[in-house]
């Protein structure tokens, strides 16, 4: 969604009513595309935004004992993941490869983070105490009661480029951008009946769409780090994928609730990732 485009208003309007009854409750967008020059645009690109304690709190409604208290620091190293990936902040001296935080914040997120409060010290337990008060397993993600997780959406986030370009949905479980939803019309064909653009192959329904997603994932060092799940509209077909498919790889469906009841949304993201998890 570009600023002040009313090309498929009125489908943005229907995916919007079709979230919120799928079970989605929007949450308000900080960093919203407003077509203004910003330099800091690669700040504000979709990302775990822990401002006001969002994240802290969706995961303190799925932890209890020690984990509860626990995770107010170690569960940021999840958060921490995408800062780690700007390779200009001269700040940044542990620079991580986008690749390998998506592969670590995957892991986290399937298997959450066990923490130990004594781990590397050289300080021992009291011997009044027990282990058990000093180590745990923090829950990032609920699996086993995922009704307990928080659903939400944010519409219009900034994208990457200082273009006007917002994503038209961002998908956030327990406050993680997993996924994104973007509208795009296709390209329309010249007077003569010919394609537009740089090729002379036919253009493809969506395909604009996914140039538009992929050209701001690629110059994007947060998003691309918790994104799991791409959905393509171009106001009558809707494709359902991952970010780095090509078009062919996408699968088609008829409305957002075949791939966005949360509930099997995230029993489908639950079988990507343990069938990625085999792979490696």
């Amino acid at each position: 969604m570009y600023y002040k485009s009313r090309k498929l208003a009125a489908a943005r309007k229907r995916m919007k009513e079709e979230l919120v009854a799928l079970g989605w409750t929007e949450h308000e967008c900080r960093y919203k595309a407003n077509g203004t020059f910003d330099i800091r645009v690669e700040y504000k690109t979709p990302h775990i935004d822990n401002n006001f304690f969002w994240f802290e709190n969706c995961l303190k409604k799925i932890n209890t004992g020690e984990a509860y208290w626990a995770l107010e620091s170690y569960a940021l190293q999840l958060e921490h993941l995408a800062w780690r990936c700007n390779d200009d902040n001269p700040n940044n001296h542990n620079y991580l490869d986008t690749l390998d935080a998506f592969e670590l914040a995957r892991r986290m997120i399937l298997r959450g983070i066990d923490f130990n409060y004594y781990a590397g010290s050289e300080d021992e337990i009291p011997e009044d105490e027990e282990p058990e008060d000093y180590s745990g397993h923090i829950n990032i993600i609920d699996w086993e009661h995922p009704e307990r997780n928080t659903f939400e959406f944010a519409q219009g986030w900034h994208g990457g480029l200082n273009d006007g370009f917002g994503w038209d949905f961002v998908l956030f479980v327990n406050a993680i951008p997993v996924g994104a939803i973007i509208l795009e019309a296709d390209e329309e064909p010249d007077s003569d009946g010919k394609p537009v653009g740089p090729t002379l192959e036919k253009v493809m329904p969506c395909q604009k769409a996914l140039d538009v997603a992929q050209l701001h994932l690629d110059c994007d060092f947060q998003f691309p780090v918790y994104c799991h799940a791409l959905i393509l509209s171009n106001g009558k077909q809707i494709l359902n994928g991952d970010p780095w498919m090509e078009l062919d790889e996408f699968t088609p469906i008829s409305s957002l609730s075949e791939a966005l009841q949360p509930l099997v949304f995230l029993e489908n993201r639950i079988r990507h990732i343990e069938e990625v998890e085999e792979k490696d």
